[in-house]
């Protein structure tokens, strides 16, 4: 079995590298024509086959804070690419990120109202088109179908913000931005352009009441701040959240692998997957491969941990990379324009 993975193209952010993966699932469908390729780079060759499931996990859509708080640019930078990853002869299977989750609200409304365009576990009608919540295969208790077998070595994939310290500390109220998005959104089809209409009338208004102190400009000017909430928490978010995090981790925007292990984002001890069971996650933006040793009822273990980056341009971080999995390992790769493959890692 050939496996491929890709996670955080967050298709609608201004940071998206949207057409370098629109480039990349077409080097996808000219490797599954040709059969195999060769690759070879930093003194290693290795042997790509067409994937038998295309694995995206999570955030591959930007529901939280599109370019200019507006959904359109998503669906416009969706469009192409899966207009393609569709024609794509492999199994697809989309694992929902934090960023993304709320697609599975509007399948489920679309299903309710008895469409048979689009469904939770066929995506426009392609059998081989899931879409799954939080992790693939969706039942990790099950000892016989809670993981994939590739070669010697049982994977689960999952999106990763399992990972984040801060989801884990504020539980629920993690899918607040989402929830916030999805009124922004609304308010900026109201409050044009983009909802900022309705943040300048509580600036005027609050002006105002400064200057004559009247109980009726006071009160518009509360009506007007609670309206324009939704979209100044959109824009100040992303602004927001890195400082925020220093509270929780040592890297203000993300962890690697070891410090997933070192700080116990990780529990060993509640992993019902098994010893054996490698994790394959994004979330984090930071591409590698962690092979992790450890000892459990007396017994030596492997652990693989392998992160498959993502599409955003970050210049500290490694961007356009992709995991393939196959009999003979896990590796970690570098996509570059006009298909030139780099090989970062592999065990």
């Amino acid at each position: 079995m050939s496996i491929m993975v890709v996670s955080d193209v967050h298709l609608g952010d201004e940071s998206s590298n949207h057409e370098h993966f629109s480039k990349f699932i077409d080097w996808i469908a000219a490797l599954e024509k040709d059969g195999v390729r060769n690759i070879k780079s930093n003194g290693n060759e290795i042997q790509l086959s067409p994937p038998e499931k295309l694995i995206l996990l999570g955030d591959i859509l930007e529901l939280w804070s599109p370019e200019d708080n507006n959904m359109k640019y998503t669906a416009q930078r969706a469009i192409e690419p899966f207009g393609k990853l569709v024609s794509l002869g492999c199994e697809k299977i989309f694992v929902l990120g934090n960023h993304d989750e709320d697609i599975s609200e509007y399948l489920e409304e679309i299903k309710s109202n008895g469409s048979s365009v689009i469904k939770k576990n066929s995506f426009m009608t392609k059998s081989d088109f899931t879409i799954i919540d939080r992790h693939y295969p969706e039942d990790p208790h099950d000892k016989e179908k809670g993981f994939l077998q590739v070669g010697k070595r049982k994977y689960f994939f999952l999106h990763g913000q399992q990972f984040d310290k801060l989801f884990i500390s504020v539980g629920r109220l993690a899918s607040i931005p989402t929830r916030i998005a999805k009124i922004s959104n609304a308010f900026s089809r109201i409050f044009q352009p983009n909802g900022w209409s309705i943040v300048a009338l509580f600036a005027i208004l609050s002006g105002i009441y400064i200057v004559w102190r009247n109980d009726m400009v006071l009160a518009f000017s509360v009506v007007t701040f609670l309206l324009s909430i939704p979209r100044l928490f959109t824009y100040l978010q992303d602004k927001v959240w890195a400082n925020i995090k220093v509270l929780f981790t040592d890297k203000p925007k993300y962890m690697d692998v070891e410090t997933i292990i070192k700080e116990k984002y990780y529990d060993f001890d509640k992993d019902m997957t098994g010893e054996d069971v490698n994790f394959v996650f994004g979330h984090t933006h930071v591409p590698e491969i962690h092979q992790h040793k450890f000892n459990s009822k007396g017994k030596e273990h492997e652990m693989l941990f392998v992160n498959s980056g993502s599409w955003v341009k970050e210049k500290d971080y490694t961007h356009d990379t992709f995991v393939y999995i196959d009999e003979t390992g896990s590796y970690l790769f570098k996509w570059n324009i006009g298909g030139d493959i780099e090989l970062l890692q592999s065990l």
